[in-house]
């Protein structure tokens, strides 16, 4: 799977936009969020691949970094959040009713990515790449601190 940078990377003053946005309106969807964390990875060289389910489920971001051979040099998975008035950062917790284990940990990760490979297509052979290459994959949270509007990236051990 070999990809190519289609967009202009975004400048500090865009990132400052966006942030300030959220800061004053708050990014209730997350999609803000979300477009923050793309510009972010964009600028470290990974691409950006589409890694929804059907209602909206699955991984916020899936961005991949490859050398100029298509090889996957990184994988990351990135869930996007914001920081809650107590200076807190939540992960969903195990849901009784769709049977998903906490958010982010790795059975989750392992159960989305057979969800993904059910679905066929795109997410199919997105799955295939990530199955193949699960050593290489890094698991992060960013959120926006609208009290201290900066950003913060959390680099998740494995569980």
């Amino acid at each position: 799977m070999k990809l190519s940078k289609s967009s202009p990377l975004p400048t500090l003053q865009s990132l400052r936009t966006k942030i300030d946005d959220i800061v004053l309106n708050g990014d209730a969807l997350g999609t803000k969020t979300e477009s923050i964390c793309d510009d972010i990875f964009q600028t470290d060289g990974f691409v950006k691949h589409e890694a929804k389910l059907p209602g909206n489920n699955g991984f916020d971001g899936v961005y991949i970094k490859q050398d100029a051979a298509g090889n996957v040099e990184e994988i990351i998975i990135n869930e996007a959040k914001q920081v809650g008035n107590a200076g807190n950062i939540k992960l969903n917790a195990r849901n009784t009713q769709t049977q998903l284990d906490p958010q982010m940990s790795d059975k989750w990760v392992n159960d989305l990515l057979l969800k993904m490979e059910l679905q066929g297509g795109n997410l199919k052979i997105l799955s295939d790449v990530l199955a193949a290459n699960k050593d290489k994959i890094l698991k992060t949270v960013t959120a926006v601190d609208r009290s201290m509007q900066e950003i913060v990236i959390l680099r998740l051990a494995k569980y």
